[in-house]
């Protein structure tokens, strides 16, 4: 599942430049149309599977969804976390480094 997301991640990364600024980790709830990540992105998952032209296997191939895979939306939701608060880390110290040059 973690393997999922981060090629999920990876997809904003390309097309939505620090997409992780606009998550709210706190409301984040896969299962729903409106909280997860498209959906906070996108202000609906189905305006980000169109953005992306994404097909029902991509969208769980990239961690959108839990398509045929075994698993609990909890689990995808951490994953998302994890992938979110990575990105938030680094962001900071880059901030960091650069007001130390």
């Amino acid at each position: 599942m973690l393997l999922r997301v981060q090629n999920g991640a990876t997809l904003l990364d390309e097309n939505c430049p620090n997409w992780w600024e606009r998550i709210d980790l706190e409301f984040l709830d896969m299962v729903h149309y409106h909280t997860c990540i498209l959906g906070q992105l996108f202000e609906h998952f189905d305006r980000g599977v169109k953005f992306f032209k994404l097909t029902n296997s991509q969208e769980a191939e990239f961690g959108f969804r839990m398509g045929r895979w075994f698993g609990e939306y909890s689990d995808l939701d951490e994953c998302w976390r994890v992938e979110v608060r990575k990105r938030l880390a680094a962001n900071r110290r880059d901030s960091i480094e650069l007001c130390l040059l």
